[in-house]
């Protein structure tokens, strides 16, 4: 059975004329990479849709021009090289590019 219009309106938060940007929601979701930018996208634009205000994208470089095009209400942060750049970042390094976002974000 599906849920009824009661239960899926109890999840999506109503909109409030008080309320300011960011406030029903930062989203950040970790992933993508050249070939495969759509799960990423997907899960951004998903939270969106489901009431969050902010939604961020950390992915990789070549991944982020493609990620943005096809929303512009994402925030992208083509942040993350992968292993076959010569002048990659070390892991550690990339994931302080991300962890430094972490308490600005609510999910």
């Amino acid at each position: 059975s599906q849920p009824s219009l009661v239960t899926l309106r109890a999840l999506v938060p109503s909109l409030a004329w008080s309320a300011h940007k960011g406030q029903a929601g930062k989203v950040g979701v970790i992933g993508g990479c050249f070939e495969y930018t759509g799960a990423p996208f997907y899960a951004a634009v998903s939270a969106l849709k489901l009431g969050a205000d902010l939604s961020h994208v950390f992915c990789d470089a070549q991944a982020a021009l493609p990620i943005k095009g096809y929303s512009p209400e994402l925030i992208v942060h083509g942040c993350l090289q992968g292993e076959d750049h010569a002048d990659a970042p070390t892991p550690q390094a990339q994931a302080d590019a991300i962890i430094k976002w972490f308490p600005a974000l609510t999910a």
